[in-house]
C-alpha cells in the first residue's frame, strides 16, 4: 500500500482504483486459498513508514523516490484497505487484528513517530514495539 501500488499506477498508467481493486482482490483469493489449509488470522498492513522528500540511498529507496504520493495519501489508501479487508474478513469468518488504531497518529493523519524504526535506513517498524502492539491482540485471539 505504501510503495507497490503506487509504482504499479505509474509503471502502467493504470488508475488508482484499478491497481486498488486488483491487489484487494488477490489478496482476498490468497486469503481463501489459506483458509483450506489453516484458519485464517489476518493483521493489518502496516501504515507506511517513509516521509516525503525521503533522502536516504539505496535502490529500493531510489525506486520509492519515483513515487509522486504523500505519506498522508499513501496513509489514507492504507487505512482504505484495511477497512474493507476488514469487513471481507468478518464476511469470511476469519480472525482479523487491525493496528490501525493503536499505529495512526490523528493530529496528522499518519504513523505515530514512536513506531518508527530507530535506524532511519530500515523503513519497517520497531520491532519491539509492533511485537507488543501483536501480542496484545493476538492473545485476544488466541485465547478463543
Amino acid at each position: 500500500m505504501g510503495f507497490v501500488i503506487w509504482w504499479r499506477k505509474q509503471k502502467y498508467n493504470s488508475s488508482l482504483e484499478e491497481v486498488y481493486n486488483l491487489a484487494l482482490s488477490n489478496y482476498k483469493q490468497l486469503l481463501i486459498s489459506a483458509n483450506k489449509c489453516r484458519k485464517v488470522i489476518v493483521i493489518s498492513v502496516p501504515l507506511p513508514t517513509i516521509p516525503d522528500n525521503y533522502k536516504i540511498v539505496g535502490e529500493v529507496a531510489n525506486l520509492r523516490k519515483e513515487i509522486k504520493s504523500t505519506q498522508q495519501e499513501r496513509t489514507k489508501l492504507t487505512l482504505r484497505f484495511n477497512k474493507d479487508l476488514g469487513v471481507f474478513c468478518k464476511e469470511q469468518g476469519f480472525y482479523y487484528i487491525s493496528l490501525d488504531n493503536s499505529s495512526l497518529d490523528h493530529s496528522t493523519g499518519i504513523i505515530k513517530a514512536g513506531l518508527l524504526n530507530k535506524n532511519m535506513m530500515d523503513h519497517h517498524y520497531n520491532q519491539s514495539l509492533y511485537a507488543n502492539l501483536l501480542q496484545d491482540e493476538l492473545k485476544k485471539v488466541l485465547i478463543l
